[in-house]
């Protein structure tokens, strides 16, 4: 005679319904036939940080002379397959020197039922921090169960120096028995200065009297080169042969020297009856 059980899942397991899929199944039992028979469980898989968890099957209400042993229960182990792990949301960006504060995203991989926080190490790389950089936000908390994005913060500062891209490097540590995904992170700072020569003043007056005069330039930006500027005389209604004589028109400017040199001519005084030239 087929005879049969019905097996269920009972309390006592601390496996919740987020962790498996199972609805009480009737096992049967073929006449004459002592085979096992098999039961399926599916376990779902989750970003949960979590111990072993349990479930707890029973069978129940035997039919046509199926009796139910001492071992009429049986307990399954869930084992976790997660490891909590922390990473920035991208390996590298690229910053502009404009003062602007710049965020840089970390999150967790899963959810952990203890606080975590994650704190930069000393940062690495060709910048200078303090000179090129700052570090305002170095340290980050994740509540229990938090996988949001959150964001350390570094201040990219403006300077007027001639110079190459640079970088920052960043790595971390995190403390709930987190581990680092190995990830660094790469902040390369582009320059955005332009070396120019400029006079310290767009115009000038002179007596014809004044003798030896001087006409200030200056550079932008601080070059790691040393500069030569020559001056050229483009135009105006003054002559260099009656009017004025230059003097000095090359300045030189030593490697991240930006102060003032002057270039210089000798005005030439005349007895001549004229307007302003």
């Amino acid at each position: 005679v087929q005879s049969s059980v019905q097996l269920e899942i009972i309390a006592g397991g601390t496996a919740g319904a987020g962790d498996y899929t199972f609805s009480t199944q009737t096992v049967v039992f073929p006449a004459g036939s002592s085979a096992s028979q098999t039961v399926n469980i599916s376990i779902l898989e989750d970003i949960q940080i979590e111990g072993l968890e349990s479930i707890i099957l029973k069978i129940r209400n035997p039919l046509n002379a199926a009796g139910i042993g001492a071992d009429s229960t049986m307990t399954l182990y869930i084992q976790d397959n997660d490891t909590l792990k922390a990473s920035f949301i991208a390996s590298s960006s690229t910053f502009l020197e404009n003062n602007n504060l710049q965020l840089i995203g970390v999150k967790l991989n899963a959810l952990s039922p203890n606080p975590t926080k994650v704190k930069l190490n000393t940062p690495t790389g060709t910048a200078s921090n303090g000179n090129d950089y700052s570090i305002v936000l170095d340290s980050l908390t994740f509540n229990s169960n938090d996988t949001s994005v959150r964001y350390f913060s570094i201040l990219i500062k403006e300077d007027i120096a001639i110079e190459s891209t640079e970088t920052i490097l960043l790595d971390f540590t995190a403390t709930n028995n987190a581990i680092s995904s190995g990830q660094l992170f790469t902040g390369n700072i582009q320059d955005n200065d332009t070396l120019r020569a400029i006079f310290t003043q767009t115009n000038a007056s002179f007596q014809e009297s004044a003798g030896t005069v001087q006409i200030g330039l200056k550079l932008t930006a601080f070059s790691p080169n040393a500069t030569s500027v020559s001056a050229n005389i483009t135009g105006g209604t003054a002559s260099s042969v009656t009017d004025f004589t230059p003097i000095a028109v090359v300045a030189n400017f030593a490697a991240n020297d930006t102060a003032t040199k002057y270039f210089s001519a000798t005005i030439l005084d005349d007895t001549l009856i004229e307007g302003n030239e």
